[in-house]
């Protein structure tokens, strides 16, 4: 039987990696200066995080594509 451990939470994950955080935030302002329509960007970091399988930025990300007025049908 394969072990299955609980994902660390973010404090957590921001005290392991910071370089990370700061490097993932730059991303997204990065994507949020492109020049691409919002309701767009957020979609892209919706997919992003289901791809990447964290609950805790699919979250985030559904919440700020709702705020870009993104069509319930789409997310």
């Amino acid at each position: 039987m394969t072990h299955v451990s609980a994902r660390i939470g973010r404090s957590e994950y921001e005290q392991i990696a910071p370089a990370t955080v700061v490097a993932l935030r730059d991303l997204g302002a990065a994507v949020d200066d492109s020049g691409l329509e919002k309701p767009l960007t957020e979609l892209l970091k919706v997919r992003a995080s289901q791809l990447n399988g964290c609950a805790y930025c699919l979250h985030f990300h559904l919440a700020g594509a709702r705020r870009a007025e993104v069509a319930p049908a789409k997310l």
